[in-house]
């Protein structure tokens, strides 16, 4: 009997409803962003009641492990979903997997509900604090402050313990769910140019007109087989060939339908070429014979240098030359390469990395330059290259703002993807973000995927 009441002291409060209801909140406003994305906000605001609830430290911790149970444990289906369908592992390592981290997850928002209380029990302590105004007032703002250090936790750093050196998780942001509503985007550029000193909303009109010039053709990959890093079952020469007459089937159509004659800007993404294409002059001549002398063609292949080391990278070509290489300066641990620490266990290697080529992340530069790195496509329009993961886990909005006001050139970020990879759920997750980043930078983005390729604006 007494276990019983216990189990209803835990389960039948009005505190274990309200911290469920929060966590169901969140995870439906990610799973239907574009209608229910608004309850974010109402899964929020009833974590700062549930806050005011926390009793004893035991039941602060059991509170926070239901809410990441139920958030985390919805969230990183995709991420089971990912190692059933890309990796070795047999279906029982991949639910153990999937478990472990949920679990991890979980603990990280139970030492998050404690530590929070711990704050507040510091708080009633304090003689200012005494009158029961100025503590509940006091208690809010506490617990405001926790929430934006959990999430900016969560973006920066929580994957750190595995990967041994600093890298977060930023796709359970917010932020995100609300990305899609006009009224957020105008808050976020104008916190953008409070706080990160972005450029004003005519930049962003000048740049989004500058494009406006340019016939953007995006060249889808001919088969998701090819897409894949490491596929060996298809002949470099014959895909290139694919991408030839698509270029020239594209070409052939546009020409037909244009008004007037504007550059051209033909896009692929991420791995549409997946071999070293440095490697086979051959396939950029035949590709370059397709291109007309106002067009260009951005392409995500992968780079072999000189010592045999593979790189993510993007290419830019036009009719007479090879002008720029952007090889990605972040890869993937446990997808693209094994981090250093885990090479001695070798069934790590042969679960997540057997028979696949690893890459290597380019070497970044000092002082923020990412002017090093941009194509400057006529003298009124450079773009920036930027490829998956770099794009979401490592270069900082900061970085994007000081980088957007080095020239007088109208700026955009090209986002090159291999969202194919994903399930719906998580592919409108990426997308969601890339549009608040573009609020975030005042800059216009370009998001070239394997399953659709559309400008940001915001």
């Amino acid at each position: 009997m007494d276990s019983i009441q216990s189990i209803k002291k835990i389960f039948f409060t009005q505190t274990f409803f309200l911290t469920s209801l929060s966590a169901l909140f969140f995870s439906i406003s990610f799973a239907s962003p574009y209608y229910c994305g608004f309850l974010v906000i109402f899964s929020l605001a009833l974590l700062l009641v549930v806050f005011t609830r926390l009793h004893n430290f035991s039941q602060t911790f059991f509170m926070g492990l239901v809410w990441g149970v139920i958030i985390f444990g919805s969230h990183f289906i995709w991420f089971c979903e990912l190692l059933l369908s890309k990796s070795h592992a047999s279906i029982f390592l991949s639910c153990i997997i999937y478990l472990l981290i949920v679990i991890y997850f979980s603990l990280t928002s139970a030492l998050w509900f404690w530590f929070t209380r711990v704050c507040v029990k510091f708080l009633t302590r304090a003689t200012l604090f005494s009158k029961k105004f100025f503590f509940s007032a006091g208690r809010i703002i506490l617990s405001c402050f926790s929430i934006l250090g959990y999430f900016l936790f969560l973006d920066f750093y929580v994957l750190s313990p595995f990967t041994l050196c600093q890298e977060g998780y930023p796709f359970l942001s917010p932020c995100i769910p609300l990305a899609r509503y006009t009224f957020f985007l105008k808050f976020v550029s104008c916190f953008a140019i409070m706080f990160y000193g972005a450029n004003k909303k005519p930049a962003m009109h000048e740049a989004r007109y500058e494009l406006s010039n340019y016939s953007l053709v995006y060249i889808q990959p001919a088969n998701k087989n090819h897409v894949h890093a490491n596929c060996n079952t298809c002949d470099p020469c014959a895909l290139g060939q694919k991408i030839f007459h698509t270029l020239a089937q594209k070409q052939a159509c546009h020409n037909y339908h244009a008004q007037k004659v504007d550059p051209l800007l033909f896009v692929s993404p991420e791995s549409s070429y997946a071999y070293a294409l440095n490697r086979y002059p051959e396939i950029i001549s035949l590709w370059q014979s397709a291109l007309p002398d106002y067009a260009s063609f951005l392409i995500g292949a992968h780079y072999q240098s000189a010592d045999n080391k593979r790189y993510q990278a993007v290419y830019w070509l036009n009719k007479d030359s090879m002008q720029k290489i952007y090889c990605k300066k972040h890869c993937v641990a446990f997808v693209e390469n094994m981090p250093s620490f885990y090479e001695k266990y070798s069934i790590l290697r042969d679960m997540f990395l057997r028979d696949v080529v690893e890459f290597c992340p380019a070497q970044t530069e000092n002082t923020n330059d990412l002017a090093l790195n941009d194509f400057v496509l006529s003298d009124t329009l450079n773009v920036l290259p930027q490829v998956c993961s770099e794009f979401f886990c490592t270069t900082r909005v900061k970085r994007f703002v000081l980088w957007a006001k080095i020239t007088n050139a109208n700026k955009a970020i090209m986002l090159f993807v291999n969202d194919s990879w994903f399930n719906s759920y998580f592919r409108n997750i990426m997308k969601n973000l890339v549009y608040f980043k573009s609020g975030l930078t005042q800059l216009p983005i370009i998001y070239i995927g394997h399953t659709s390729c559309f400008v940001i604006t915001v």
